[in-house]
Formats: C-alpha cells, structure tokens, sequence
C-alpha cells in the first residue's frame, strides 16, 4: 500500500507518525506478557492482602484470619489478659462473645476490655469496649474492627465473678500509619 500526498511536509509529518507508532508497537510487544496480560501493581492497606495465585486469578481478602482468646473471669476486679504486644504489630479487635452465666447477680456484671501497659494491670490506659451484661445473657459483636494501640496489652476485667469472654482478632503491622485515639 502507498500512500501519495501531493504536500511534502504533510508527506513527511504522516511517516513520521507512522514510524514512532511502529516503534510503539515494538516496545508494547517486546515487554508484553505473551498470554496478554497487562504489567500490574498491585497496592492494598495494611489489613489487605492482595495477590495472583498459579491460574492468574487475583485474589483479595481482609486480611489475615482471626486469632480467638478464651477467658473465664472468675474473679472481680482482676486482669485477664487476651493478647500482648508483638514488636511493630497492632493488634485488631474484629469482635468479640460475651456470656454472663447463670450466677451473675442480680444488678448485671461490668465488663471492660481494655489497653494497658502490663498483661497483669488493672490500670485502664484506653477503654476499647464497656458493657453491661446480665444474668443468662451472651453478647456477641462479630464485624467489628477497633484497631489497638503498638506495644500495649488487651485486658478484660469485669466487677461480676461469673462472666465469660472470647475475643477475636489479628495482627497489622501498619508501617507506622496506625493511628488511634
């Protein structure tokens, strides 16, 4: 195929056009998967995870699976501690399962979960969740995402001797952008 333009500058602005699209061209098949696939990058938030498997598929999830802690707080006003510190990790509280049993007096048990600087503290340096619970009565909060502070403790302490709690979560290491109040 020619092409005749009875211009000669148009003549040479059309193949010079034509000679930088054939060397586009070029680069898009040299550094072009041969199976068509599209150079990525793939990004995702510090509780994100995000990769392609073997087929190629992309595969996203929330984040890593929960961690469950069991404690039966059987005395008043004493530390249980869920879970410590892990080095540049926070810890993410995604819910938790309260269970005032048949012995919870009259008036309903406290129960706190809180931050402190030692697994064994009663000191509440940041109250994550206060809730009354009451006899025969399980409390769940599952979907829910309080994110705690680095280097701290998570306790549970209640002013009932009766109650029973699970807390669910996980470890982010948010690369220093997780920040709580």
């Amino acid at each position: 195929m020619s092409l005749i333009l009875d211009d000669r500058e148009q003549e040479q602005d059309v193949r010079s056009l034509l000679v930088h699209q054939v060397r586009l061209l070029e680069k898009i098949a040299l550094h072009s998967d041969p199976a068509g696939a599209l150079p990525v990058r793939l990004m995702a938030n510090g509780s994100q995870q995000v990769a392609v498997n073997e087929a190629g598929e992309l595969l996203v999830s929330d984040g890593p699976y929960d961690l469950a802690q069991f404690q039966e707080l059987d005395t008043i006003n004493t530390a249980y501690n869920f879970y410590g510190p892990r080095g540049r990790e926070q810890f993410v509280i995604s819910g938790f399962l309260i269970y005032g049993d048949k012995d919870v007096s009259v008036d309903g048990g406290t129960l706190v979960i809180y931050e402190s600087d030692q697994p064994d503290s009663t000191t509440e340096d940041r109250v994550l969740v206060k809730v009354q619970v009451a006899k025969n009565q399980s409390i769940p909060f599952p979907n829910i995402r309080i994110l705690c502070n680095k280097g701290v403790y998570i306790n549970g302490k209640t002013d009932d001797d009766d109650v029973h709690m699970t807390i669910f979560g996980h470890y982010v290491d948010l690369q220093g952008r997780g920040a709580t109040s």
